[in-house]
């Protein structure tokens, strides 16, 4: 499916599209979930801007509703620590 994407993006629209996971750290923002792929992307994406700005610790709360199973047992749904 992605690759399909890609090709018909690159094809219809001429520009290169990248798909985006969360990871552990990136340019010293450290994300805090035990699995980090378990951030949604429009999370970590709005945590690297938050980052860029801030260049200092900060930390972004937030939660869906409703909450999932694993967020109610063990983690908020956005918390990130940095510096």
């Amino acid at each position: 499916m992605a690759k399909a994407l890609t090709r018909l993006t690159k094809k219809v629209f001429r520009v290169q599209i990248e798909f985006v996971t969360a990871c552990q750290e990136y340019h010293g923002l450290t994300n805090g979930y035990l699995d980090p792929t378990l951030l949604g992307a429009d999370r970590w994406l709005a945590l690297i801007g938050a980052w860029t700005k801030a260049r200092s610790a900060l930390c972004v709360g937030g939660r869906r509703y409703p909450p999932s199973r694993v967020e109610q047992r063990w983690m908020p749904a956005a918390s990130i620590s940095a510096g």
